[in-house]
């Protein structure tokens, strides 16, 4: 059985009440557990806003799979797709890992495309590296048009 290590990166609440996990990121996370015959060994969060110096809890879990040859699980990733410096440290990290709300997302495709995409063109990043949904794509193109 393989070893994986989940990050969850969440918005803060209203009135700085403490961060929930949304319930279907923890259903997505058990499913892909089962489905992958993954064995869950640590977990690590992130909050938007509460860290001054990036994200620790990322370079934490990147440790801690490059350290168990575990792979790196994150259910949903939100924001984090306009975040170069997220793609980044997943990059040089060079673990396996699974976003499992954007499955086309891989190691080879995010090396290929995804940051020589940045460096291009910094404002079609998330559209090349094929992680906008169709709302996304939809109101980029009826901006154009105008």
């Amino acid at each position: 059985m393989k070893l994986a290590v989940s990050y969850f990166r969440l918005a803060r609440g209203a009135a700085n009440a403490e961060p929930i996990v949304p319930v279907d990121h923890v259903e997505a996370l058990r499913t892909a557990l089962i489905r992958h015959r993954l064995k869950l060994i640590e977990t690590f969060v992130d909050v938007y806003g509460q860290h001054r110096t990036g994200m620790p809890q990322l370079a934490a879990a990147l440790a801690a799979c490059m350290e168990r040859r575990a792979t790196f699980v994150m259910p949903h990733l939100g924001r984090s797709e306009r975040d170069p410096a997220f793609f980044e440290m997943l990059s040089e990290a060079g673990v396996d890992f699974m976003i499992l709300d954007r499955p086309a997302l891989t190691r080879d495709t995010l090396v290929k495309q995804g940051l020589i995409a940045y460096r291009a063109d910094p404002r079609a990043f998330g559209e090349r590296l094929g992680v906008l949904d169709e709302a996304e794509k939809a109101a980029r193109n009826a901006g154009r048009k105008r």
